[in-house]
């Protein structure tokens, strides 16, 4: 269990990192805030195979090790998954407020929305790893 925690904490830090030290696409003299639901997805999805597969994709599978550490990690709350989803909800908004403070990238609810499904996605494979593994 200690392997587990050490994981999920350095990927936790790794997130936070990556999060809030990168400038890519940055520019700290203007305020970059997305408050406007799917509009980041849909011009994703209208920009092309890249921006789908990083915005899209890499927000959803970014957030899956949340889900699956947190029910690892704490077995009562893996019996509650909107709890678990909840929480990877909260980290996302945290670090979206953080490049929001910081003026590093893009502060945008699209990324929390896909968050929260990574982390539910994180949760669901690890429900059907612990059945077959009988956890």
């Amino acid at each position: 269990m200690r392997r587990v925690g050490f994981c999920f904490s350095l990927y936790c830090l790794l997130l936070i990192g990556i999060t809030q030290l990168s400038t890519h696409g940055s520019d700290s003299t203007t305020l970059h805030l997305n408050l406007v639901p799917l509009a980041g997805i849909l011009r994703s999805l209208r920009g092309g195979s890249y921006l789908i597969i990083v915005n899209l994709i890499g927000n959803i599978v970014v957030f899956m090790p949340f889900g699956a550490g947190c029910a690892w990690l704490w077995p009562k709350l893996a019996q509650r998954p909107w709890q678990i989803v909840a929480l990877g909800i909260g980290f996302s908004l945290a670090l979206e407020l953080g490049q929001l403070l910081y003026g590093v990238r893009v502060a945008d609810i699209d990324d929390v929305l896909l968050n929260g499904m990574g982390t539910w996605l994180g949760w669901l494979i690890w429900q059907r790893q612990a059945r077959w593994l009988q956890v």
